[in-house]
């Protein structure tokens, strides 16, 4: 009887999905007079992407001129400090949990760049966008992220829409040939978490980490298991947001780094958009969505630290005993193991 019900349960059990990858295509290319024919966008969730990123976000920010009313960085000033970023060049990473809690959790890797269409209209980006399935967000940044820069570049190169076509469809079947090598899943590191804490971007004393940890820990009931269905219900509740600091990382790194971070506070249903600019030390730094992202969430990609500040330059006054609480676990953290996870976070 026994057998029979162990039959019986594992017969019943859904069968876990194959690890899978899709690479979708949209936006503006001089290869088409206009926007260009969707390019894989072949299942809902990549649908739900451009929907939500280039449809509602970058196109409302376009139509409504919000992008326009931002001061673009002074002739022989600082960038850095300009209200407004000029060009498009950012990397993203996306988990969106469905609906469903019982299906499998997809992650979105993605590009967009500054682009024209055939007439010259220069407003609008490209973007390429790759949906995993049973693939870990470290795949995603470590290898679809590098793979779609290189699409990105032979893209741009192209003139006309067939080359694009066929340079799109040769990098999809290029990551899924990779997908059997796909790095594991893994935690946070410790040791990058202490070496992240202790980086000159976080201030003196590691007073701009404490901050950040504060905003998690504050803002956290408010970004946790925030699931899409949840975010449409009546009252549903808003996206939370935050401009993190890269510390000297590449795009990809950072965003895997913060990715890690943010999960290391919320639970693993929450959503989370990442978007880094490729763009060196002109934009060092990461944005942060936890929930489904409204256009005024997609304002970030081309808004400034002169308009949208770092989470850790943000004045707090805290209390010595959860700055130390902090400073323990780091301490703690940098006597692990290398390349061991960190360990959780103390109740604070």
């Amino acid at each position: 009887m026994a057998l029979f019900k162990t039959l019986s349960r594992l017969l019943s059990s859904p069968a876990k999905p194959s690890p899978a990858l899709h690479l979708a295509a949209f936006g503006k290319h001089p290869g088409w007079n206009d926007h260009l024919d969707d390019l894989g966008l072949d299942t809902d969730a990549l649908v739900t992407v451009k929907r939500l990123l280039y449809m509602q976000g970058i196109s409302q920010n376009i139509d409504s001129g919000a992008w326009d009313h931002l001061e673009p960085a002074a002739d022989g000033g600082d960038p850095k400090v300009a209200s407004r970023l000029e060009d498009f060049r950012h990397d993203f990473l996306w988990s969106m949990p469905p609906a469903d809690a019982a299906e499998t959790t997809p992650i979105f890797a993605g590009r967009l760049w500054s682009s024209t269409d055939g007439k010259g209209r220069a407003k609008y980006p490209m973007v390429l966008c790759a949906q995993l399935t049973e693939l870990s967000a470290r795949f995603a940044a470590e290898t679809v992220l590098p793979e779609l820069s290189n699409v990105h570049e032979q893209c741009a190169a192209a003139a006309k829409a067939e080359d694009v076509s066929r340079i799109v469809s040769a990098g999809r079947e290029q990551l899924r040939g990779r997908i059997g090598a796909g790095a594991a899943a893994s935690g946070l590191p410790a040791r990058q978490l202490v070496k992240m804490a202790d980086h000159p971007d976080m201030l003196a004393g590691r007073a701009g980490f404490h901050r950040i940890v504060y905003q998690f820990v504050q803002r956290g009931s408010g970004m946790s298991a925030y699931r899409v269905a949840a975010a449409k219900a009546p009252g549903g509740r808003r996206p939370e947001q935050l401009r993190l600091p890269a510390c000297g990382m590449s795009a990809p790194e950072a965003l895997l780094f913060w990715h890690r971070f943010a999960l290391s506070f919320l639970d693993a249903s929450t959503p989370l958009l990442l978007f880094a600019p490729d763009q060196g030390a002109l934009a060092p730094w990461v944005d942060l969505i936890a929930g489904e992202p409204a256009p005024g969430n997609i304002f970030c990609i081309k808004a400034g630290p002169k308009t949208l500040p770092y989470a850790s330059d943000i004045p707090y006054t805290l209390d010595g005993t959860f700055t130390r609480a902090i400073d323990s676990h780091l301490s703690m953290c940098a006597t692990g193991p290398d390349g061991a996870a960190a360990p959780p976070w103390p109740t604070f």
